[in-house]
């Protein structure tokens, strides 16, 4: 058995981790150290063997307590290796876990893998494969996805590729007012906008934007290629962009421009059923994923954190 190893952020060794990441059967732009400094609040990294297989795992500190948690919008961040080594040291590696008090964790990897006091989850994620024409892609639409279609083509409006990421997350901001689930903090803004233009730089991305008479963005989609498709990663729009049905001409505009690939499509959820039910309507197909749930905490902790105290005592305090 390869030796794995815990490695706080500062002991991961960016080269050779980023070096695996990009020769992964699963490379992810999402898998790479600059791209979890900028999501993650805080990181730590499992090592097997000399960076065979890595695998970073997301951390919130909590009155002294590190808690595995997913970053907001973020699905998943991957186990990174080839298939084999993967599967070799994967049981291994969910038993290291288990020295964490608080898990919130997902993951694609079967089986699913039992452990003792963690509870696993099964939760739905929508794929479309791309490896056909665009007519083909289209009549497996569903009848509200071409109605809303043809209302937003009735407009004359535009759509199209994108390079302002300031749109995206102008719209994100406003959308924020109305779904305080969707706030972001200043620095995570910040993050985002220095994350984004990296990946677009990079041709890592595609973000499409849908713009209104007066040519303001009013709905505006980002899309991230990885070594097997894409992933549906953000979505915003304002309330012209949701009155004007413009997510469907984000999202149908991607794939006109993405098919006949020997991809995926990734939705990245949801079991929500309005988000379901846009997700489906493109003609996508319900995948499961395993989402791995522990909580040891002290009560008084636990309570905090399932009331978000902790958040609001810092917004408080500054």
């Amino acid at each position: 058995m390869m030796e794995i190893q815990l490695h706080n952020r500062g002991e991961v060794h960016e080269t050779r981790w980023n070096f695996c990441v990009e020769n992964a059967f699963n490379s992810s732009p999402f898998g790479y150290c600059e791209s979890l400094d900028l999501l993650c609040d805080d990181w730590i990294g499992l090592v097997v063997g000399n960076y065979e297989v890595v695998m970073p795992i997301p951390l919130n500190k909590r009155l002294g307590y590190s808690l595995i948690q997913m970053p907001i919008d973020v699905q998943q961040l991957g186990i990174y290796g080839s298939p084999a080594k993967i599967a070799l040291v994967t049981s291994a590696i969910f038993r290291l876990l288990k020295i964490f008090k608080f898990i919130s964790f997902n993951s694609s990897l079967e089986p699913i893998i039992q452990l003792e006091g963690v509870k696993v989850e099964q939760r739905t994620t929508y794929q479309l494969s791309l490896n056909q024409d665009y007519n083909s892609i289209y009549a497996a639409y569903s009848r509200r996805v071409k109605r809303n279609l043809k209302f937003f083509s009735s407009k004359n409006l535009q759509v199209g590729f994108d390079s302002n990421v300031g749109n995206l997350l102008d719209l994100r901001v406003k959308m924020a007012a109305d779904v305080a689930e969707l706030k972001l903090s200043q620095e995570r803004l910040i993050n985002y906008q220095q994350l984004i233009s990296h990946w677009l730089s990079k041709g890592l991305a595609q973000l499409v934007t849908a713009f209104g008479s007066n040519h303001e963005p009013m709905s505006s989609g980002l899309f991230i290629k990885t070594q097997q498709g894409y992933i549906f990663f953000l979505l915003a729009s304002s309330a012209e962009g949701r009155s004007h049905r413009a997510a469907f001409a984000v999202v149908d505009y991607f794939i006109k421009n993405n098919c006949y690939q020997k991809r995926v499509f990734d939705f990245w959820g949801s079991d929500i059923s309005s988000i379901a039910q846009f997700n489906s309507g493109f003609g996508a197909r319900p995948l499961s994923y395993h989402h791995y749930q522990k909580n040891d905490l002290p009560w008084v902790i636990s309570f905090m954190k399932r009331n978000n105290l902790y958040k609001k005592m810092k917004d408080i305090l500054g």
